[in-house]
């Protein structure tokens, strides 16, 4: 089996620190792979995953259009967060329930 070299980084969006695994070139050049996980709070959600845990597999020449896999993913939820599905969860829990 081929080792495959992975990257580490840290983003912080919106309250919850976020890290990200790369690997460039996973098992072909032409494949790349995101592991995103929210570390704090731990398992928080994030507007593409309900568990704050995504494994994302993509073409290489996809990051070509961002500086860092720190961009890639702030660009990916930031737009993520835009669904009508975030904003009514973000709106829920806003509100304070009494029971």
């Amino acid at each position: 089996m081929k080792n495959i070299t992975t990257y580490t980084y840290k983003l912080e969006w919106r309250g919850i620190t976020i890290e990200i695994s790369y690997a460039p070139r996973y098992f072909s050049d032409s494949l790349a792979h995101l592991d995103i996980r929210s570390i704090n709070p731990e398992k928080a959600v994030l507007p593409f995953t309900e568990t704050g845990c995504r494994s994302h597999f993509f073409p290489t020449e996809e990051m070509l259009a961002y500086d860092s896999p720190v961009e890639y993913v702030q660009a990916w939820l930031d737009e993520a967060a835009k669904s009508k599905d975030w904003i009514e969860l973000q709106e829920k829990s806003k509100q304070m329930s009494f029971f």
